[in-house]
């Protein structure tokens, strides 16, 4: 039982965690376009054009996201580097009110 248990317990709990982290990922990145409709909505309204440049602007993103991080998993086929990208992306995704406040002052200006 030692190292061919040990290779049939790694798919397992990486599985495991890999479900929730794709589910808890995919409210993550609804929470963003919500978030941004209410950043975006004194400076801009809530048009139907602000609601459809947003939405799309995600799906390019989210599409940029998907080759580049399949690219990524192609040359590191690593459960830590999913983690630690999926790490990073959340601390990116904190940092957005914090900067969008100036930047959305600055596109005002004439």
């Amino acid at each position: 039982m030692g190292g061919g248990a040990t290779q049939l317990i790694s798919p397992l709990r990486s599985r495991r965690l890999l479900l929730p982290l794709v589910f808890i990922s995919g409210m993550a990145s609804l929470g963003v376009e919500f978030g941004a409709s209410r950043l975006l909505a004194p400076y801009f309204g809530t048009s139907l054009y602000v609601w459809g440049v947003l939405i799309g602007l995600i799906l390019v993103y989210l599409s940029a996201g998907y080759v580049i991080g399949g690219r990524l998993a192609d040359r590191h086929p690593r459960d830590e580097v999913l983690y630690q990208i999926t790490a990073w992306a959340g601390l990116w995704i904190g940092i957005i009110p914090l900067v969008s406040y100036p930047i959305l002052l600055i596109s005002q200006r004439p």
